[in-house]
């Protein structure tokens, strides 16, 4: 008898013991909820690991397929996973490189499956479009994550940058064909120029600073973009500011966009914004 209320128990889950639940499914730099392209970097938002009280780092390349027991799948393909954390609203982050061998459907529909140790979710997300994210700074505030390239001090309103200088952001979520890198593979030393899949002009980026009033007035800084060595699934940008930046009364920040030249390759032209302070922005 005991025999059948272990197995009826263990049926139900057994009390105490959380099941897995994936909530949903988010860019790492963006935080835009969907699956991001090939080799891209993704976090699954969910509930119910064990022994996650703290963060878990893996601790070298390449990346392993599991961590503290949790594994995941794309379609079936297994992805590499950089760390898991918890979070203050009691659910955990599982931050993933999405497999170069997973296989997407015209439909969009992308089936994640999450387990650890014989307790499993299934959850069909969909598909983003690949179009650069640019990682921010945690908080909320929409800030661009920027270094000053003659420094890699950080970028902020006490420390802004100015026109005519380089700054440097990274970016994630960008479909290329060259150089080829395994999954969960370190970019190698020296940094790589990508070439992009589908873009006739392969080093050519472009940032555009504009109004966030979307009145139309906009600028325009080249963009050289790198794969940044000793990390997977990011990229450098390194911007050069507009020469002259135009700054008006009541314009708290700029949108900033790192496109892809001729941006109608870029499905629809459809790009994503970051956010860097005017007050960030002096000359």
């Amino acid at each position: 008898m005991a025999f059948f209320v272990t197995l009826f128990l263990a049926f139900l889950g057994w009390p105490g013991q959380a099941q897995i639940k994936i909530q949903y499914v988010v860019s790492a730099a963006s935080l835009e909820t969907g699956i991001p392209t090939k080799l891209a970097l993704a976090a699954v938002i969910c509930s119910g690991l064990e022994g996650i009280d703290r963060t878990k780092v893996a601790e070298s390349y390449p990346l392993p397929f599991q961590i503290a027991g949790v594994g995941l799948q794309l379609n079936g393909a297994a992805a590499p996973i950089l760390q898991i954390e918890p979070l203050d609203s009691g659910q955990q982050a599982v931050y993933f490189q999405v497999p170069r061998e997973v296989k997407f459907t015209d439909d969009g529909n992308v089936r994640v499956t999450l387990h650890q140790h014989g307790k499993s979710d299934v959850s069909v997300q969909k598909q983003r479009i690949p179009a650069p994210d640019i990682f921010r700074l945690p908080g909320g505030s929409g800030q661009g994550l920027f270094h000053h390239a003659s420094d890699k001090s950080l970028v902020t309103e006490e420390n802004p940058a100015r026109a005519g200088e380089q700054i440097l952001g990274y970016v994630t979520n960008i479909l290329w064909n060259r150089p080829e890198v395994e999954t969960g593979a370190a970019a190698p030393e020296p940094a790589l120029t990508i070439e992009v899949a589908g873009n006739p002009f392969p080093d050519r980026y472009a940032a555009i600073f504009s109004r966030t009033d979307y009145t139309g007035d906009s600028q325009e800084a080249v963009v050289a973009l790198t794969m940044l060595p000793g990390s997977a699934g990011v990229f450098e940008a390194r911007i050069f500011m507009p020469s002259r930046i135009v700054r008006r009364t009541g314009q708290p920040s700029a949108a900033v966009q790192v496109i892809r030249r001729p941006c109608f390759l870029l499905f629809g032209s459809r790009c994503i914004n970051t956010t860097i302070s005017y007050d960030s922005v002096r000359y």
